[in-house]
């Protein structure tokens, strides 16, 4: 019975303890206000909203002690503005709460793996075909473009003199931004391939994206748009040991190029024209090796192709002589008239790539 006792006895006593000890802490002090963070971190631009708690329908006013490092709005967004210190104080009634903000300088640089640079979600292979800061691309041509004759103008982006390796689709759309001066002159896909659609002049320059995330220019390319009419040509080699110098000297000094698989000293020229009116082809075709030297027909005279027609010339020595190879053309080229205007056709063998100028 007194084990009883004993324990309601030492029962109230608890309750009556913990009544006194709530009864001791005022109500105010568990419903004050207070901020949601005592110290925030930014970067220059970052944002961060700050609330205070524990307040119904008062009345909040903001201020930061620096606004030159960071501000803050009537809803207390937190703005980084520049590297430094500063406090924001958020004003209740008569009680004033702080927080302390430290701003921190801007990444310049950011490491991509696959994140977003600017606007383009950047893959690794892509980023991959990206150039570095110092990789400055450079658009070489066209200088002159034929009216109705698409350029892939990636065939003229240069670094350090030389031709850069084409970038696959994904690359080209997310790492190269085109510009033509005139939409009606030249038009450009965001594939890099210019559609001249009129005569005149126009400049085509474009962005690029480099591995660190900055987009920057090239040079700006001055061009011209021509109609010379819808031509175009092809070309095959051929030996005819016929049209050698068989002098046992001559012949003892060409013997090992005589000899090349690749060796010609004429050639048949596919001419096609496709255009809305005759042409008439030089009597001469044009091959840069060293120098440039000029083949003549077989007649040496010109050659009339009407509208919508091909015809083949031979072109090849006058004379018995010696044998060009192959792999030493630089390039080709093709003269002919249309309208009363003259126009010239380049074709560069180790690129494919066809030229027009005028």
């Amino acid at each position: 019975m007194k084990n009883w006792k004993s324990a309601i006895l030492k029962s109230c006593m608890l309750l009556a303890a913990v009544f006194l000890i709530g009864a001791a802490v005022p109500a105010s002090a568990k419903t004050a206000p207070k901020l949601s963070s005592k110290k925030i971190t930014l970067k220059v631009g970052q944002k961060k909203k700050l609330k205070v708690k524990n307040v119904k329908k008062k009345k909040i006013k903001w201020s930061s002690k620096n606004k030159a490092i960071a501000t803050v709005n009537k809803k207390g967004k937190v703005v980084g503005k520049k590297k430094g210190k500063t406090t924001i104080i958020a004003k209740v009634s008569k009680k004033k709460l702080k927080c302390k903000v430290v701003v921190k300088k801007a990444d310049t640089k950011k490491k991509s793996n696959g994140k977003n640079k600017g606007n383009n979600k950047i893959s690794k292979a892509v980023e991959k075909e990206l150039p570095s800061a110092k990789q400055y691309r450079v658009l070489n041509g066209p200088e002159t473009m034929a009216v109705g004759k698409p350029a892939n103008l990636f065939d003229y982006v240069y670094y350090a003199g030389k031709r850069i390796n084409a970038p696959s689709n994904e690359a080209k759309v997310k790492g190269y931004k085109w510009t033509s001066s005139n939409n009606s002159i030249v038009s450009i896909d965001k594939y890099g391939v210019a559609t001249p659609q009129k005569e005149g002049k126009v400049n085509l320059s474009f962005k690029y994206l480099d591995r660190s995330g900055e987009w920057r220019e090239s040079n700006t390319l001055k061009a011209e748009v021509v109609n010379v009419g819808d031509v175009s040509y092809t070309v095959s080699f051929g030996l005819n040991r016929d049209l050698l110098n068989m002098d046992s000297k001559y012949l003892e000094l060409n013997l090992p190029r005589y000899n090349s698989p690749d060796a010609f000293n004429y050639i048949n020229v596919t001419v096609t024209n496709n255009s809305d009116t005759k042409i008439f082809v030089s009597k001469k075709f044009g091959i840069q090796t060293g120098g440039w030297d000029d083949w003549p027909t077989r007649d040496n005279q010109d050659v009339e192709i009407p509208a919508k027609s091909s015809k083949t010339i031979w072109y090849g020595f006058t004379e018995k002589g010696g044998v060009e190879l192959q792999k030493d053309i630089y390039r080709t080229s093709l003269t002919y008239s249309i309208n009363g205007k003259d126009a010239l056709i380049y074709y560069y063998p180790e690129t494919g790539i066809y030229e027009v100028s005028k």
